[in-house]
């Protein structure tokens, strides 16, 4: 798992390296953008850049992932990977955990520069990372169920804007839940990241989070990555005995 993991890793940093002035104008587009948003709406403080760091990191993941798996399955380069010595879903459990690292590089370089910028101070506490690293791991099921979708049906990273900005709505990430409707704020509920942003925002307001809150936010996130994983087990055994269809 290691070695695997270690070539993953080497592979996508190369990717980087070759393709940084894509990285870059992502960078700047990104900062940008949000600078619009945040600043044109009068909403510049802590509790609106938390809930945009959870909703990035996990936009970019998802992006990653499904365009990913898409074009390597369209080449057929998928059908060669089942082949391999290594159990194709330990190889795909591997790429989401390094999408999800390099992509958390990429939030902490963005929202550096927008604190600079913006001048947005957030008081250290390490429940923070606490609450992040749980919430991470309801991602990772999410983007697990994702490339299982993907698998099955090439047309689901064409729907990837349509996901990713139905979570930024859902979650709550920047419009605030007192001016969303209520079966809104239902439907958000059930997600990890929800529960992620809205504790992150209690500690930024004051607030204490409780053993209580604790407990549900990691049953949440155990659920996604069983569902998660259980979707994509269940595709992928379904393809091996099939074969894996390349049709967009």
């Amino acid at each position: 798992m290691y070695k695997l993991f270690k070539a993953e890793l080497s592979k996508y940093i190369q990717e980087i390296k070759c393709y940084y002035p894509d990285q870059i104008v992502s960078i700047v587009v990104t900062v940008l953008t949000s600078i619009c948003f945040l600043v044109i709406n009068n909403r510049n403080s802590a509790e609106v850049y938390i809930g945009f760091v959870y909703w990035y990191l996990l936009n970019s993941v998802i992006s990653e992932a499904s365009v990913s798996i898409s074009s390597e399955k369209q080449m057929g380069i998928l059908d060669q990977l089942i082949l391999k010595p290594f159990p194709f879903e330990q190889l795909i459990i591997v790429r989401t955990i390094v999408w999800l690292l390099i992509n958390l590089v990429k939030v902490i370089i963005v929202f550096s520069i927008l604190f600079t910028l913006l001048q947005i101070h957030i008081e250290f506490n390490i429940q923070y990372l606490f609450i992040f690293l749980i919430s991470a791991c309801g991602m990772f099921g999410f983007t697990l169920l994702l490339v299982g979708l993907t698998l099955k049906y090439t047309k689901t990273a064409s729907f990837e804007s349509i996901i990713s900005y139905s979570l930024l709505l859902l979650t709550g990430a920047v419009l605030p839940t007192d001016l969303m409707p209520s079966w809104l704020i239902d439907m958000g509920s059930f997600l990890p990241i929800s529960k992620g942003i809205f504790l992150s925002r209690q500690l930024s307001i004051g607030f204490s989070v409780s053993i209580t809150d604790y407990t549900i936010l990691i049953l949440q996130s155990f659920i996604f990555i069983c569902i998660g994983y259980g979707v994509f087990l269940l595709i992928y055994k379904s393809s091996k005995k099939s074969g894996i269809d390349r049709r967009y």
